[in-house]
């Protein structure tokens, strides 16, 4: 509290300084802007970094007003996402605005606009419905539904403080595999405590916000409940957002090549999973260095911690924005979990990218060694804290010369016991869920997207992931990929191989295209095939569903993972 007073005081005694908003996650503008960046073939830009999301308006409005070779339909792109972008920008105003009040401004339901104070106020509105067949155990078939209403407020209050509200009412009837995992982690995908709803579905609220301020003209202080995404992939095995909105005190640098961040968050104690009472705190800091090295190769390296006291007070140790969390957990002799890794990314070609991350949980050299230099019979061979993670992926953009024809492929290792502990209350997760992978550890990955834009309208994506892994024969033994199970309980403390456990191979593929009626209003449809095979066939179990939707200022929601 101490620390947020000073800051306040510290913005409201500056000068002019004017507030960042920022986009939120899954808003069509983070592909346009990374496909522009691609294309641009120069990284060096005060403004923007792609690694670190969710991005400012501000910085992907210096970005696409530096890009150049654009198709046509990358110049409606922008013209679109200007009009989303009206506080800076004096566009996508309207002749004929609905009943001279609503829709003044294309991307916004009503907005104020004065000297000192901007509000827009949009409503959230998600209807779909889907039919889904498949099997486990015996075959069967349901209809599903989503029903999400709600409001989105964001605003400037003189040119300095800027905030956003995003907050929805949502009742779903879930596919299998959702309705699998909400009753194991008591939580749904992205969310956190739901209810049933009406027998066979289920209902929760969603509520994000933050507030957010200049401190000078190259630190940002923003504070709220929301979501944040470390890297350039379709995962992320730094922080993903995966999990639920969480508490957050975030402070960014951006100044020359370098942009660095300080994320402060509380989170939800795994261990509690009754959904009665008041749940317990854990929390978590997280350092992002991202430099950009010449114009194309951009290196970042993170650490991050994950602590819980007995008073649920934050450790003010890890309050420093620069010291090494490792140093400051030794001088506390402490038993907090630290993680440490670094990310990366080359842009080539004007067309291409490649990137990366590895994380590293905990390893011992000697160990680590004996890892890669010794056969699997050795003894001394797969110690189970040589935990660590490793992503390779790769992107193009206008591929085979076709105008916005573009794919990503990526690759991820996850070694047994990564992100988990001897205790659910220092495991890298929120509410029962990953931080990370939404899968946790002990895995193999290959998955990929393919996104086709024909009209400025229309976008088509097949998204598609295959993945091994092990799961667990009983609750009294982890092979490694729950992360809510203690490492007490591991298989032993060596010969671990990734993927070890009962034998899986997940299969998923999502083909959909969304058509964009007017600014934020889109009509979706598509169809998901996800299948489990386990060398235990009690294990196996398959569905498909068919969905047809629309959805209005809001993005699309995942019913799989």
């Amino acid at each position: 509290m101490r620390l947020l007073i000073c800051l306040f005081f510290s913005i409201i005694t500056k000068g002019f300084l004017y507030a960042q908003l920022y986009i939120p996650l899954g808003n069509e503008a983070n592909h346009i802007s990374e496909r522009a960046e691609i294309k641009s073939g120069n990284l060096f830009n005060s403004n923007y970094h792609s690694s670190t999301k969710p991005f400012t308006y501000e910085s992907v409005l210096s970005l696409l007003d530096s890009t150049t070779n654009n198709s046509y339909t990358d110049s409606l792109n922008i013209v679109n996402f200007k009009h989303q972008a009206f506080f800076y920008i004096q566009t996508g105003k309207r002749e004929h605005p609905i009943l001279k009040y609503f829709y003044v401004q294309n991307a916004a339901l009503y907005n104020v606009s004065s000297e000192n104070f901007s509000l827009s106020i949009n409503p959230i509105i998600h209807f779909a419905g889907a039919y889904e067949t498949g099997f486990h155990g015996v075959k069967f078939n349901n209809y599903l539904y989503i029903n999400s209403r709600g409001v989105e407020m964001q605003g400037i209050i003189d040119h300095k403080i800027s905030f956003y509200v995003f907050a929805t009412d949502n009742q779903m009837r879930i596919p299998l595999q959702t309705k699998l995992y909400g009753a194991r982690t008591y939580a749904l995908p992205g969310e956190s405590y739901y209810k049933n709803f009406k027998g066979n579905a289920v209902d929760f609220f969603h509520a994000e916000g933050y507030v957010s301020a200049p401190i000078t003209n190259h630190i940002n202080f923003q504070f709220g409940s929301s979501k944040q995404f470390i890297g350039d992939g379709i995962r992320s095995l730094i922080l993903s957002d995966f999990s639920k909105p969480h508490l957050f005190l975030k402070l960014n640098t951006r100044i020359w090549k370098i942009n660095y961040q300080n994320l402060f968050y509380e989170l939800t104690d795994s261990a509690y999973t009754t959904g009665s009472g008041i749940y317990k705190k854990k929390f978590g800091a997280t350092h992002h260095l991202s430099i950009d090295i010449g114009r194309k190769f951009n290196l970042g390296f993170f650490e991050t911690v994950i602590f819980k006291r007995d008073n649920n007070a934050y450790e003010l140790n890890y309050l420093n924005p620069v010291i090494f969390y490792r140093a400051a957990e030794h001088s506390l002799g402490s038993p907090d979990n630290v993680l440490l890794g670094m990310d990366y990314k080359w842009n080539f070609s004007r067309h291409y990218q490649v990137y990366g991350q590895i994380v590293f949980d905990e390893f011992l050299l000697t160990n680590m060694r004996n890892q890669f230099i010794k056969s699997k019979n050795d003894p001394s061979w797969g110690w189970y804290g040589n935990k660590f993670a490793v992503q390779a992926g790769f992107k193009a953009v206008d591929l085979f010369k076709i105008k916005n024809l573009d794919i990503q492929l990526e690759y991820n290792l996850i070694r047994p016991y990564t992100y988990a502990y001897t205790n659910s209350a220092l495991t890298y997760t929120d509410f029962n869920q990953s931080m990370a992978h939404p899968l946790g550890a002990n895995l193999k990955e290959i998955t990929g997207i393919i996104y086709y834009q024909p009209s400025s309208r229309l976008l088509i994506q097949f998204k598609t992931f295959t993945i091994h892994t092990g799961i667990d024969s009983s609750e009294d033994l982890s092979y490694g990929a729950d992360l809510l199970k203690s490492t007490h309980k591991r298989l032993g403390e060596f010969g671990n191989a990734t993927g070890q456990g009962i034998k899986t191979i997940l299969t998923y593929y999502e083909l959909s295209a969304s058509y964009r009626l007017f600014p934020q209003c889109y009509i979706d449809a598509g169809f998901t095939y996800r299948r489990r095979e386990a060398a235990v066939v009690s294990y196996n179990n398959q569905n498909q569903y068919w969905t047809l939707g629309l959805r209005l200022n809001c993005a699309p929601r995942n019913l799989m993972y």
